[in-house]
């Protein structure tokens, strides 16, 4: 999987992973993978996915076939887009995951 995360995503996750981005950015698919959404952040979701993705240099990264294919059905859930645009929204949101979790 190809995967174009911006500056922030990039130093957030190696923030939260002690400087693992490849193991941080696995992490942060597992858990969008797994985790049942809500209607209400389906709908942040959808919205979210509507807009332009980062752009800059990509990462190429290997994901086990259980994450990927449940990315892969969630892409088409929310309209066939890209699994690699939903798996950027899936780091970003678990980087908003850990924030509100650090802030409890």
């Amino acid at each position: 999987m190809r995967l174009v995360l911006g500056t922030f995503a990039r130093g957030g996750i190696e923030a939260i992973s002690g400087g693992d981005l490849s193991d941080g950015v696995r992490a942060a698919l597992r858990r969008y993978a797994t985790r049942e959404r809500s209607g209400w952040a389906k709908r942040v979701d959808r919205h979210c996915l509507r807009r332009p993705g980062a752009t800059g240099p990509g990462m190429e990264l290997t994901v086990d076939p259980k994450t990927e294919r449940a990315l892969e059905r969630r892409a088409r859930e929310y309209g066939g887009v890209a699994v690699e645009e939903l798996a950027a929204h899936a780091v970003l949101v678990y980087l908003a995951e850990a924030d509100a979790s650090a802030g409890d």
